[in-house]
């Protein structure tokens, strides 16, 4: 789990602004809803500069802002790489019933590495 693959497609297939490519990894996704602070464990499909499709057991609310983090590893990636990011959920499907529901997240932002951002912090 962790091990990134390119998914783009040719030019003329593809009408995406940004390039994909296959993830599937853990990712931590926390937001507030009714006054309160939830954290959902979710799993990536596929990642780019500007947005994941995650997996996840529970349907997540269309429309929320949220912050993610995931951490990559594995493969030819010699130490484990956190990165965090925020986003919109900008679409939610259910992908069997009783199944999980694919969930579309745009970032507001580019992902950062989580050692950058705790750096700094410390300042």
């Amino acid at each position: 789990m962790g091990n990134i693959y390119d998914i783009a497609r040719p030019p003329h297939l593809e009408r995406r602004k940004y390039r994909r490519f296959w993830l599937r990894c853990p990712v931590v996704v926390e937001f507030s809803s009714e006054n309160a602070n939830r954290t959902v464990q979710t799993v990536s499909r596929n990642v780019s500069i500007g947005g994941l499709l995650l997996e996840s057991s529970s349907a997540l609310p269309e429309s929320q802002f949220l912050s993610f983090s995931l951490i990559l590893k594995g493969g030819s990636i010699v130490r484990p790489i956190k990165l965090r990011g925020e986003g919109k959920i900008i679409r939610v499907e259910l992908q069997r019933p009783g199944a999980a529901f694919a969930i579309a997240l745009q970032c507001t932002h580019p992902m950062t590495k989580m050692e950058d951002y705790l750096a700094g912090s410390a300042h």
